[in-house]
């Protein structure tokens, strides 16, 4: 019943630029409040050590787990404001700079979707055989899931901004 009535709904362009927008700040919070998070338990960590002569078991290991997850979100962030490094070959305008980002949309959808598919597969692996990590404990397919996700996203990312690049080059071919 409820998947009838969430069908009926139509997608228009208006409700997709806001889905959009949501998800991208979302996501600029979520990068912001790990990077808080980060700090504030290696400040905890510095404290413990020279204050007290210990230090929190598994501190690195998170820090490094959330640097992944960190970089992961920006490349999604990244590649949905195109702000790659690139250089630019061609004029700013028209037909040519509609091919350059068409090319690069599908570099990117093609780059990303091959490495979340290896990721998938070493995932598989890892929850296969149960290895954890030495400090935490954790088991050590979370951490690599992070890339997985990541590389889905920025893949499903890449592949909105490729119909997008195609739509405007047809436009960009048509004749005025």
């Amino acid at each position: 019943m409820r998947e009838a009535a969430l069908a009926s709904i139509p997608a228009d362009a208006a409700m997709l630029q806001r889905l959009a927008r949501t998800a991208h700040t979302t996501l600029r919070y979520l990068l912001g409040a790990l990077l808080i998070a980060m700090t504030l338990a290696n400040g905890l960590n510095a404290g413990a050590r020279y204050l007290f002569g210990t230090q929190m078991r598994g501190e690195d290991e998170l820090l490094a787990f959330s640097q992944v997850a960190l970089v992961m979100m920006g490349l999604i962030l990244v590649t949905a404001e195109r702000r790659h490094l690139s250089v630019d070959l061609w004029p700013a305008g028209g037909v040519w700079n509609a091919l350059r980002r068409l090319a690069l949309s599908a570099v990117m959808l093609a780059a990303c979707l091959y490495a979340a598919i290896q990721s998938f597969a070493f995932v598989s692996r890892m929850m296969s055989f149960g290895a954890t990590s030495m400090g935490l404990g954790a088991p050590m397919w979370i951490p690599h899931a992070f890339v997985l996700v990541g590389f889905a996203a920025t893949a499903a990312v890449a592949l909105v901004l490729l119909l997008a690049d195609a739509a405007a080059l047809l436009r960009a071919m048509r004749p005025s």
